[in-house]
């Protein structure tokens, strides 16, 4: 399979995180997600980034989850 086809749309994104429709791609543009940019300017996700992405901001200590 084509790793371009692995990469998903900025709604299947928004769909998967509950965001509203089109905050993945004004995150993505703002540079605050991590994303692919293709040469005609749309905007993909690759999903193990958006993982590690989502890993990296929702990790809490111990001592902040018994606080």
């Amino acid at each position: 399979m084509d790793a371009k086809n692995d990469l998903l749309f900025p709604s299947e994104v928004d769909e998967r995180l509950r965001y509203p429709r089109g905050r993945s791609a004004r995150l993505a543009r703002r540079g605050l997600i991590p994303c692919v940019k293709l040469p005609d300017g749309e905007i993909r996700f690759d999903p193990d980034a958006l993982e590690r992405w989502l890993r990296d901001r929702t990790q809490i200590t111990v001592g902040e989850a018994t606080q």
